[in-house]
């Protein structure tokens, strides 16, 4: 396990390569079965899972979503579930699960948000990272992490929903061409 010394050396790497590792792993594991993952498990990953459902869902693929937040069961923030009820996802039902490593078992592919998530994520598992695609490689912009909208202002929190969304449709297309 690398300590944190090694892994604040080793990061500057991940973040340069993280896009193109993220659509090689498309290509290498052919994923069907996608796990979206950040922090909480209450914004971003269901966010992202409900998605991929709505976009992916008849075609053969599942997806889950998890967080490392030790509570599980919390709910969406309810301005949260208006927004995203406002962009046709209904998150009324959603509650947080906390990432096992049977959810890891599960997964073809997990799908992370930030670099505490990778962060997070190695210290559970380091072999996780084999599997690991950063969602925001999927959209084209400058950056490949999706800022957690916990805290955070309501036209901020709108502007990542929307990010994530292109995410999302970035991915959808680029598995689509994996068939």
């Amino acid at each position: 396990m690398l300590s944190e010394i090694g892994w604040y050396a080793r990061y500057p790497t991940v973040l340069r390569t993280a896009r193109l590792l993220s659509r090689q792993r498309l290509v290498e594991l052919r994923p069907k079965r996608l796990l979206t993952l950040c922090y909480g498990n209450i914004y971003r990953s269901p966010f992202a899972q409900h998605l991929l459902t709505r976009s992916l869902g008849r075609e053969g693929f599942e997806s889950r979503s998890a967080g490392f937040h030790p509570e599980t069961g919390r709910r969406s923030p309810e301005h949260f579930v208006e927004l995203a009820a406002g962009l046709g996802i209904d998150l009324s039902a959603h509650r947080s699960t906390v990432i096992t490593s049977e959810l890891l078992d599960w997964a073809d592919i997990v799908f992370i948000m930030d670099r505490r998530n990778w962060r997070l994520l190695h210290r559970m598992r380091p072999i996780a990272l084999d599997h690991v695609a950063w969602l925001a490689s999927f959209e084209g912009g400058a950056s490949v992490e999706i800022l957690d909208p916990y805290g955070k202002e309501p036209q901020v929190i709108e502007e990542i929903a929307r990010g994530i969304v292109r995410c999302v449709d970035g991915l959808s297309a680029a598995l689509r061409t994996q068939r």
